[in-house]
Formats: structure tokens, sequence, C-alpha cells
């Protein structure tokens, strides 16, 4: 089994589906750490739009904590899909 870093660089090198679904799914997680540290590894892959709506409903889910909607939000704003600074910060 691999770990959640290396899935991201499988779907980012060979755009691999399996990896992508298991990457999706970590982004749901009930684990926040497990949540968080995938959308964060996220934040530094080439092709993010498959994750754009999966971190909008991450952002919204009840159970979250700052951290993983702030990470969600980051990962949207880097994408240009939110305002993303101090001014609108939750």
């Amino acid at each position: 089994m691999f770990s959640h870093d290396a899935k991201v660089v499988c779907y980012d090198l060979w755009d691999d589906d399996h990896a992508q679904n298991i990457l999706l799914e970590s982004c749901r997680s009930e684990n926040l750490n497990i949540a968080l540290f995938t959308i964060n590894l996220l934040m530094y892959i080439d092709h993010k739009e498959p994750f754009i709506n999966t971190l909008k409903e991450v952002h919204e889910l009840p159970g979250r904590d700052y951290n993983v909607k702030a990470a969600c939000m980051d990962f949207l704003g880097s994408l240009k899909l939110v305002p993303n600074n101090y001014e609108f910060r939750e």
C-alpha cells in the first residue's frame, strides 16, 4: 500500500484514476488529520481541477475544523475561485 504522498505523485505524474479516487476519499475523511494532510499535498499538483468540487463540499461539511476549512480555501484560492486573503478570513 502506498502512502498518500506517493498517491499524489502517481496522480500528478501519470493521471492515475485509482490514486485520484483515494485522494478524493481522503479529502472527505472523518479523520481531520488525514483530510488536512491530503488537501495540503494537493496544493502542489499541477492538475487540480478534479478536486475543486470535492474541496468545496469538504469546506461545508459539518464538523470540519478551522485548519481543514482554511486548507480548502487555500486550495480554491490558489485557483482564484474564491478570494483568499486576510480580509476574507473565516
